[in-house]
């Protein structure tokens, strides 16, 4: 089996993490960029894979050299950017960033990021763009395949050889598996964690095996062959990282293209044209130093985009050239001593690497009992950073994100028999609490993602959705207790889902309730994170976008209407603070300052006989 150095595997390297940071950085044309994991794990699944195989069957494997091998191509630069980190988080972090530093530093530190991240976020939430160490949840999911593929290879070898490739594939199978059922369901499980993503590591690993007793070229069949099937591997990841976007359900049967497109450059590009363009010197170079260039575009991409620098084409740029410049400094000052024997020997590695982690870890720890340091800021920044916090309390016993739960478990708040509901998507939650907290029992039947209809509306993610509100509208027609039905929903810009709240109105009053319509939140274009970006220093006042209140009471007719757009703006211009407070506790979900608002307008109008 061949083990001499592959020029054009380094180029994969750098189609690889090249788009991942073009994609950070918001470039157009890189909206599938993130697939450049994938094309990582691919190709880090191989060449272990490779090493593995060949010192297993050479009688030459060892436990302690292969972590040692580990150690010098991880540690060092992992745990200088991982430093960086803590010295410049106090000059940018916000506190509700800055406290939750320490537990990302001690995950990346112990290879268990991908957890971490799992248990507390989504990749593609909006406070995903404000944890600089993010990215490290790859490294967790490659360092937690390492601790199980040397001992499984190891068995297999050394009891089933012949069975290699056969158990190989199994395991990449189940793994695919559960990725394509899972990846729907419950996509940050999918996307984070090592069983749904192994397959992709194990595909790396099955070219490993497939080529062990081929020729060192790694060549099969002819040229002409073995350019369409490279080419075919090629057009594979570009049509991932131009058509992908952070809307699809991924990984999932999604992550297939990237992953075979790995997999066919690996096996078919060697001695080819393709081979030839992933060995252009500078592709080489990339790649050569993907690993710290992968480690460094991420944190300096969120503190570019904190301080401000990311608004223009200038600013991308120089995120750009600054984080090639950091990954060529990392790599000829920290990766290439530290892997060499003879300038770092491995005692002194150990006990750098040793002393090194101790000071981070204790600087965390430092770090965690400070509690956000709040005191760094005015006390207007510590208010809107501190919304993100301002939801409903009853949120996570009330509110269903999945399943299908019986009428008779919705949620009753307050005190006393009540007679008005709120059937709301995730819009409602907060003014369900609210309407409470003003002395009226209410029922709450929210569920995320999942607004009021009476047509089909599931998706992948939500299918209980559809059932959830067949329950809803038969136990709000039928009840006799509950005589007042407010609607709520993420609809502003959308005529359709306007209408389709509208039949629900209809079909609602049809069956003797009366029906109070909440109009759309005003919020900031592009769903950007709103206490981030008043903490920042945005502007309060802004205009307001979206479906206008004009339009909503012309489409409901005879159907009342509240509109939070005549409580927070005036001649088209909003105040995103109610109180002092962001009226939006994310980029679109109403705050409870917010909702208390919109309730005490609410309850008024109740009162008063009409809401138009």
């Amino acid at each position: 089996m061949s083990h001499r150095y592959h020029p054009e595997i380094d180029g994969l390297r750098a189609i690889a993490v090249l788009p991942v940071m073009l994609f950070h950085a918001h470039i157009p044309g890189f909206s599938g960029g993130y697939v450049g994991v994938d094309v990582f794990f691919v190709i880090s699944g191989f060449l272990i894979t490779s090493i593995l195989i060949r010192d297993m069957r050479e009688g030459r494997y060892s436990v302690l050299s292969f972590y040692e091998r580990r150690i010098r191509r991880i540690a060092p630069s992992l745990l200088v950017v991982l430093a960086f980190v803590l010295i410049a988080a106090p000059a940018i972090l916000l506190p509700s960033e800055f406290r939750r530093l320490s537990s990302e530093v001690l995950g990346a530190l112990l290879f268990v990021a991908n957890i971490v991240f799992f248990l507390d976020s989504g990749y593609f939430s909006s406070n995903a763009e404000t944890r600089p160490l993010l990215h490290t949840w790859s490294l967790g999911v490659e360092e937690q395949f390492y601790i199980v593929a040397p001992i499984a290879i190891w068995i297999v070898i050394r009891f089933f050889s012949r069975h290699l490739f056969a158990t190989l594939s199994a395991a990449a199978i189940i793994s695919f598996v559960a990725c394509v059922v899972i990846t729907p369901v419950q996509q940050s499980a999918a996307f984070y964690l090592l069983p749904t993503r192994a397959w992709e590591l194990l595909s790396g690993s099955l070219l490993a095996a497939l080529t062990q007793n081929e020729s060192a070229s790694l060549t099969v069949g002819s040229e002409k062959t073995r350019t369409l099937y490279a080419a075919s591997g090629l057009a594979l990841i570009a049509a991932s990282v131009v058509f992908y976007d952070s809307s699809m359900d991924f990984p999932g049967l999604a992550a297939l293209a990237p992953v075979v497109g790995s997999c066919l450059i690996i096996r078919y590009a060697a001695q080819t044209v393709v081979g030839s363009i992933l060995c252009w010197p500078p592709l080489v170079f990339v790649g050569l130093v993907s690993y710290s260039l992968y480690l460094w575009h991420w944190p300096l991409t969120v503190f570019f985009r904190d301080l401000g620098w990311l608004d223009d084409w200038a600013g991308k740029l120089s995120l750009v050239g600054t984080s090639l410049i950091a990954a060529s400094l990392s790599w000829h000052l920290v990766e290439r001593n530290t892997r060499d024997r003879s300038k770092f020997p491995t005692k002194r590695l150990l006990i750098t690497v040793c002393a090194t982690s101790a000071a981070v870890v204790l600087t965390s720890l430092f770090y965690h009992d400070l509690d956000g340091w709040p005191t760094r800021f005015r006390p207007q920044v510590v208010a809107d950073d501190s919304a993100r916090h301002d939801i409903s309390p009853s949120r996570a016993r009330c509110h269903i994100n999945s399943g299908v739960r019986p009428a008779e478990e919705f949620c009753s708040l307050g005190h006393g028999k009540p007679s008005i509901a709120v059937w709301a998507d995730s819009h409602g939650v907060e003014l369900a609490q609210a309407i409470a907290e003003n002395g009226i029992p209410v029922i709450q039947i929210t569920y995320s993602a999942c607004r009021p209809s009476l047509s089909a509306i599931s998706s992948a993610s939500r299918p209980g959705c559809d059932r959830h509100n067949m329950l809803a509208r038969r136990f709000l027609a039928s009840s006799t207790d509950v005589t007042t039905a407010v609607l709520v929903a993420n609809y502003s810009g959308s005529t359709e889902r306007l209408q389709g709240l509208l039949d629900v109105a209809d079909y609602l009053r049809r069956h003797g309730k009366r029906v109070v319509l909440i109009g759309p939140m005003p919020s900031l274009p592009g769903r950007i994170d709103l206490p981030t970006y008043l903490a920042r220093g945005g502007r309060a006042e802004h205009p307001y976008v979206g479906i206008s209140g004009h339009e909503i009471r012309g489409s409901a007719g005879e159907i009342e209407v509240l509109l939070p757009e005549e409580l927070f703006c005036a001649n088209g211009v909003c105040d995103l603070r109610a109180n002092g407070s962001p009226i939006l506790f994310d980029s679109h979900h109403p705050s409870m300052s917010a909702a208390r608002v919109v309730a005490g307008a609410l309850t008024r109008c109740l009162s008063q006989g009409s809401c138009r």
